[in-house]
């Protein structure tokens, strides 16, 4: 994470939302394989932790002779160098662990994250952010009306239409 710190005693800290996919080995257990990729991510400084188990899903094609695999999605905030601590950890679980694959991923609302810590530890300030949500019909009523033009089309003698040319 980057760290910015401010002439008034405030530290800003600028994180990245990430999005880790795993597809892991359907006959290994999971369970021990969220744990210990959690707490490498958690060893990498990241915060804001959230794991969904999507389930057992058929794959497109096999992987090590696999035809179906346990899905599960990890979002986290971090720093950069933080996602290749995870990514080491993550080629360490090869028997477990058939594929992965870590993006960025868009901030809720499309919002970069911020948070604001003072030096001190005493006061911790937030940023309040409003979001308005515009009807569909909100939206159709603002528009502006586009001119749609008419092409032109070109005036044609009939009596060249009309009789075909004989050569003798």
């Amino acid at each position: 994470m980057k760290l910015l710190s401010l002439s008034s005693g405030f530290d800003i800290v600028l994180g990245m939302n990430y999005e880790l996919m795993l597809v892991v080995n359907p006959t290994a257990d999971a369970d021990p394989v969220i744990a210990r990729i959690e707490k490498s991510i958690k060893d990498a400084s990241a915060t804001g932790l959230k794991i969904n188990k999507l389930g057992k899903k058929t794959l497109a094609y096999q992987i090590a002779k696999h035809n179906e695999g346990e899905y599960i999605v990890i979002n986290f905030d971090a720093g950069g160098e933080a996602i290749q601590s995870v990514s080491k950890r993550l080629k360490l679980e090869q028997e477990a662990i058939l594929r992965y694959l870590i993006i960025k991923a868009k901030a809720s609302k499309g919002l970069p994250l911020l948070e604001i810590k003072d030096t001190d530890e005493k006061l911790t300030k937030t940023l309040k952010v409003t979001v308005k949500t515009v009807s569909s019909r909100e939206k159709l009523t603002k528009a502006p009306k586009e001119k749609t033009k008419k092409p032109k089309l070109k005036k044609v003698d009939k009596q060249k239409v009309g009789k075909k040319s004989k050569k003798k």
